[in-house]
């Protein structure tokens, strides 16, 4: 087999490299590293525009990065007005006579504006700092195919078909603008779908396969700004919101079940943040989870039996109070929100976000199947903890999921207790509530215990299983669940 390498020094001639001066962002990234380490290897001065020193160093030298002599770190930040350069720091940049333009992130949870500067707005930046007017040249888009086809693709670990859609050609779009003019339609604004869109590739690139066993007949579908997977059917449709550490796909068997024992519509709903479902806008990780299943809600007329699981049965419950509607009834399975026991979560939930959601993603595989299966008991066959444990370490390295993690864990292990967490169950007093709302309790749960301020009056099925056993007893809980709809008629 033959194998075509490209080193960046040999793109730039050898009497070019000795006078030549890079100034680089996105030194650190995923193909940034190749290249700072390539250009090392040649007499290039290499300014590196980065926000800190130390962690660039210490990424650089474990990526295999020897030689600093060349190398000037040059503090600043893409995503702030004038790079955060110093003067200082702008006339060294100014002294490179090649600009290397590769940063950028690729955090999904990035706050709107942060974003265009970073990515819209951070050429511009560049090439204001640094006075560049107008291009000197261009690489030509056959030399960039060529590049990605000839090793390029290796290097980057970018698939060398991604670059298919990179054209030099002009597309008028004024024929389609005026057939849209004609049928009295405005131009479609997909604005909206981008979230969606970009929630969805994250999904893919992360989630690993689900078990065999699961049901593959379900269909997708979303509600409000959120994703949903499930079945059509006839009568009151059931809303199941799953719980932390899992998507509405680890709640398909169960709603497979509930769909064959009642014939009823099932829908299966992604969390914000989590499984396909974009992160929500809201300032507060609590309530901006509400919000967006409150939009979602509202698409659904008539009755519903709204089912949540651990944070999703708090979530669930504070969502039918705020909407006021007297025709959704809910089924609570483990509700977890002021309850939990003491554990290291308290303690790792008062270190700050960013370290938080860092501790999740790098805890082991093997750490979430032993978790997992204390929780399983000997379940069902088609449920295994241990795919549970890969799908769970696999979706963590997505920021987009591990923040929304994150900040659900700190909003039930941390905070003041007079706030929302402390007040949900007590406002389940009414009559409404005694007669509309089934809890299931696994009493063999040891990370959590029986909320303590719930209405006494509400009924209660105790189970004797572990905290995820919608997923791992979902026939035994789609039975549960069944027979309390029956009471409902």
């Amino acid at each position: 087999m033959n194998v075509h390498t490209t080193n960046m020094n040999q793109v730039i001639s050898k009497s070019d490299i000795a006078a030549t001066t890079i100034f680089m962002t996105g030194s650190t990234g995923f193909i940034g590293k190749e290249t700072v380490k390539q250009l090392t290897q040649g007499d290039a001065q290499l300014l590196l525009l980065v926000r800190s020193e130390q962690r660039a160093r210490t990424v650089l030298k474990s990526y295999g990065v020897k030689d600093f002599d060349r190398i000037t770190f040059i503090k600043g930040d893409l995503s702030m007005t004038g790079l955060g350069l110093t003067a200082a720091g702008r006339e060294r940049a100014l002294e490179a006579n090649v600009i290397m333009h590769a940063g950028g992130t690729m955090d999904v949870t990035l706050e709107r504006k942060v974003a265009e500067q970073i990515f819209m707005n951070g050429a511009r930046e560049v090439a204001q700092q640094l006075d560049v007017t107008k291009p000197k040249g261009a690489v030509p888009l056959p030399w960039i195919q060529w590049i990605m086809k000839s090793g390029g693709s290796r290097i980057s670990g970018v698939p060398t078909e991604s670059v298919a859609f990179i054209t030099n050609r002009s597309f008028p779009v004024e024929e389609t603008e005026a057939l849209f003019t004609r049928m009295g339609q405005s131009w479609p604004d997909i604005r909206e779908q981008l979230p969606l869109v970009t929630a969805d590739l994250d999904y893919r690139l992360r989630y690993t396969p689900l078990p065999e066993g699961f049901p593959t007949d379900y269909i997708r579908s979303r509600s409000g700004n959120m994703a949903m997977l499930g079945w059509e059917g006839e009568g009151e449709p059931w809303i199941i919101v799953h719980g932390l550490l899992q998507s509405a796909d680890e709640m398909l068997p169960l709603g497979k079940q509930l769909r064959e024992r009642t014939g009823n519509p099932v829908w299966l709903i992604d969390l914000a943040g989590f499984g396909r479902s974009p992160v929500h806008q809201g300032d507060e990780a609590f309530e901006g989870q509400v919000d967006a299943l409150l939009t979602a809600l509202g698409e659904f007329e008539g009755p519903v039996k709204l089912v949540g699981h651990s944070i999703g049965a708090a979530i669930a419950a504070a969502a039918q109070m705020r909407s006021g509607r007297t025709d959704i009834r809910l089924g609570l399975l483990q509700p977890v929100a002021n309850n939990s026991n003491p554990n290291v979560l308290r303690w790792v939930s008062r270190l700050p976000r960013g370290v938080m959601r860092s501790l999740l993603r790098l805890r082991s595989e093997k750490s979430w199947n032993q978790m997992f299966s204390s929780h399983s008991g000997v379940g069902d066959s088609s449920v295994m903890a241990e795919a549970m444990g890969k799908r769970i370490r696999s979706s963590l390295q997505s920021p987009r999921i591990a923040g929304a993690h994150a900040d659900l864990l700190r909003w039930i292990h941390s905070g003041q207790r007079k706030g929302a967490r402390s007040t949900l169950w007590a406002k389940m007093e009414s009559q409404h509530y005694v007669k509309n709302v089934l809890v299931v309790w696994a009493n063999q749960d040891q990370e959590y215990h029986y909320p303590q301020d719930m209405n006494s009056q509400v009924k209660r099925i105790d189970v004797p299983y572990g905290h995820y056993f919608p997923t791992f007893r979902y026939k035994e809980t789609a039975a549960i669940l069944a027979q309390w709809a029956d009471t409902l008629r």
